[in-house]
């Protein structure tokens, strides 16, 4: 993948210090704990907090103080174009990281379109357009990608396998239960519960927990480049 055809055919300089281009605490916390064995600083991004407590975009994409999110299929490419911009527009290295649910029997249906769908068609609209459906397996798929300025971004794949229920299941009382499909998506891990059900350090210890894996992959191609 080269951005507008450009080639790079060299690293830019190793650093311990990476900028997480993210709008959100909670990811930055993360991605900090999840690479701290090895010894990377995850930082936040100049000016972040401006955008502490920010809504969701009701757009499909769009753009932000650092990076430019386009609209695709792929994941890998959203997230590629992601971290490419930022690291331009910030001019130095940074992750990025993007997330969605891949159902198999709606075509990967809503994927990298995930929060778009549960803004506009809503959790109720996944589980009607599942009701006519056999095969409930989905994966929740976490993408993180990297990119320095003179480099070609690089992604990071891991995902969750699952299955979508047939109805909501949630605590309200869980900070995480309304997040994209949580309500609705039932690791294999843990049987028939969904991640609604689960507070946020329960799914954090998850040994498939997606954000965790594909963070923790980049940790180790970059300590070891």
């Amino acid at each position: 993948y080269r951005p507008f055809g450009t080639k790079y055919n060299h690293l830019a300089p190793m650093t311990d210090n990476i900028t997480f281009a993210t709008t959100s605490e909670w990811k930055i916390d993360q991605a900090s704990d999840f690479l701290s064995d090895y010894g990377i600083t995850v930082q936040k991004p100049p000016s972040f907090e401006e955008f502490e407590g920010q809504k969701w975009t009701k757009e499909p994409g769009g753009v932000d103080e650092y990076a430019i999110e386009i609209q695709s299929d792929s994941f890998e490419e959203v997230t590629e174009y992601k971290a490419y911009s930022a690291s331009q527009r910030l001019d130095q290295p940074v992750i990025v990281e993007d997330t969605g649910v891949h159902i198999d029997s709606l075509n990967g249906f809503p994927g990298p379109y995930s929060k778009y769908a549960i803004l506009t068609i809503g959790v109720d609209g996944i589980v009607k357009l599942m009701e006519v459906q056999s095969d409930r397996t989905a994966e929740y798929v976490s993408v993180v990608g990297y990119c320095a300025p003179g480099e070609e971004p690089r992604t990071f794949v891991a995902e969750q396998p699952g299955k979508i229920t047939r109805e909501q299941q949630f605590d309200p009382d869980n900070p995480w239960a309304d997040a994209l499909l949580n309500p609705i998506f039932s690791p294999h891990e843990i049987d028939d519960r969904t991640l609604g059900e689960l507070p946020p350090d329960q799914i954090i210890e998850l040994g498939s927990y997606p954000m965790k894996n594909s963070t923790q992959a980049f940790g180790d191609w970059y300590t070891s480049r």
